[in-house]
């Protein structure tokens, strides 16, 4: 009886990490998809900087990887390294 007690809230354990997980995703912004409202979410990001990651995605395609953001203008190594952990591409 105790062993299922614990396989039971190792279960309950485990999907709750999950579902955490599944929600530290969905608050990370996808930058190949993220409109200008978006992207102005991020600290740093206003709106000349969002417009400038949308201009510069049509102009050049999708991001390959999230330092290709560096590529637009107006996000330096600084702004970079205080958006990385809440973006992503795919």
């Amino acid at each position: 009886m105790k062993k299922i007690k614990i396989l039971f809230l190792l279960v309950l354990l485990l999907s709750l990490l999950y579902c955490v997980f599944k929600i530290y995703q969905i608050y990370k912004e996808e930058k190949n998809t993220a409109d200008i409202k978006e992207l102005q979410k991020l600290s740093g990001i206003g709106e000349s900087i969002a417009l400038r990651i949308v201009t510069y995605r049509k102009e050049n395609g999708k991001f390959n990887s999230i330092e290709d953001l560096k590529n637009v203008s107006g996000i330096g190594e600084n702004k970079f390294n205080k958006i990385k952990n809440n973006i992503f591409v795919k």
